[in-house]
């Protein structure tokens, strides 16, 4: 979780998810990203903190409860923020 205070009334916080990538699918996505924008390839890792959205709801009966209450996009899809 990270905390934002700045966004509507100060009490909402995005959720990220940690994920394992296999290294030669990640190798490859880097290669692929790196000719795309014609700059070096990032260091590839093996985990990655992902958002999941954000929310000020910190508690429900499922996972899915959680991320279907994130904050919702004109398109009715979760909406992304910049957290960091």
């Amino acid at each position: 979780m990270h905390y934002d205070e700045v966004y509507e009334d100060g009490t909402f916080v995005d959720l990220f998810v940690l994920r394992e990538y296999k290294p030669a699918r990640l190798a490859s996505a880097a290669r692929k990203e790196a000719e795309e924008n014609e700059a070096e390839a990032l260091q590839a890792g093996r985990k990655y903190l992902y958002t999941v959205g954000r929310t000020n709801r910190l508690f429900g009966d499922s996972p899915s409860e959680l991320i279907n209450g994130c904050v919702k996009g004109d398109d009715g899809t979760t909406k992304v923020f910049t957290a960091f």
